[in-house]
């Protein structure tokens, strides 16, 4: 774990350079199952003090993708994200601090219309001309959100994994 405070100021995160990754079980957890979100937009504002420091970004539910097109349009469907009538998924921090050695960045999750708090674990951050690199990763229970179709059938549990590059604003 590496963590460089990068310089005070506003960032934007480049979408495009971004990833939000995922691992799941299925099938009464017999089967894995990887895929991926696309970031739609995001804000970085680095504090000084860092603890001070904010994190806003916007995951298109819509680009949920699993390699299976049959399965990625159920979850896209009310079965599960309802993308079409909640086109995002939101994040904002409320506080990013070290805690026994790590650092965590507390914020809430909204997924469809319910939102909860969760704790990212930020495992590396580098700054290098300009640019913010970062890597930090998180479990989500999704019934924590009301998506509970197919329990059994689908894992409740998803671990996220997000590389974000950020350039100034």
């Amino acid at each position: 774990m590496s963590i460089t405070i990068p310089p005070a100021g506003e960032y934007t995160i480049d979408p495009g350079r971004s990833a939000v990754t995922f691992a799941t079980r299925h099938f009464f957890g017999l089967g894995g199952v990887r895929g991926s979100f696309g970031l739609a937009s995001g804000r970085l504002t680095v504090a000084e003090p860092v603890e001070e420091s904010t994190v806003a970004a916007a995951i298109d539910a819509g680009s949920f993708k699993t390699g299976s097109g049959a399965r990625d349009r159920v979850v896209k469907s009310k079965q599960y994200l309802e993308s079409e009538r909640f086109p995002e998924i939101r994040f904002a921090s409320a506080g990013v601090r070290e805690q026994d050695g790590e650092w965590v960045l507390d914020g809430t999750l909204t997924v469809k219309d319910s939102t909860q708090p969760v704790r990212l674990t930020v495992d590396e951050v580098a700054a290098e001309a300009g640019t913010i690199t970062a890597h930090a990763h998180v479990r989500i229970d999704r019934y924590a959100f009301g998506v509970t179709a197919q329990k059994g059938m689908t894992g409740r549990h998803l671990d996220l994994a997000l590389d974000i590059t950020a350039v100034p604003a």
